[in-house]
């Protein structure tokens, strides 16, 4: 992932929690698009337009369980989350976690995580991560 996908993928997340669908959606789709995915990024313009932002959170899910690594774990477990997914949320922080995907980071503070931070599973795997209690 190059700095301006990261960017891309930030600022749609940021947008995303603002309730700003559309461009959210555009940000994603940039970032998709430097990484010479254009068509990954047309198909989530087009969830979205017939199925609505949820339906475009289930289809970048999709897209993304089929792609290998920790870093795509930790991608998943963002989604699942924001898709009220707990235990697929969990269950893919703990690949990202074993893969040691660079996102693990910044998983105590991302309030992408809100959903399940009450969780008993999350707050191991951040004892486990080795943030400050």
């Amino acid at each position: 992932m190059d700095a301006f996908d990261r960017a891309s993928s930030t600022l749609g997340w940021a947008y995303a929690l603002k309730e700003m669908y559309p461009e959210a959606i555009a940000a994603w789709q940039a970032g998709l698009r430097s990484r010479k995915e254009a068509e990954a990024a047309s198909a989530i313009g087009e969830t979205f337009r017939t199925s609505g932002f949820r339906g475009a959170l289930k289809s970048s899910l999709d897209y993304l369980l089929k792609k290998p690594g920790p870093r795509a774990s930790f991608g998943v477990s963002a989604l699942c989350a924001q898709l009220g997914q707990a235990n697929e949320a969990l269950a893919a922080l703990e690949k990202a976690y074993a893969g040691r995907a660079g996102g693990m980071a910044y998983i105590k503070s991302s309030p992408l995580y809100d959903p399940i931070r009450s969780d008993p599973r999350f707050q191991d795997l951040i004892r486990r991560v080795g943030f400050p209690q």
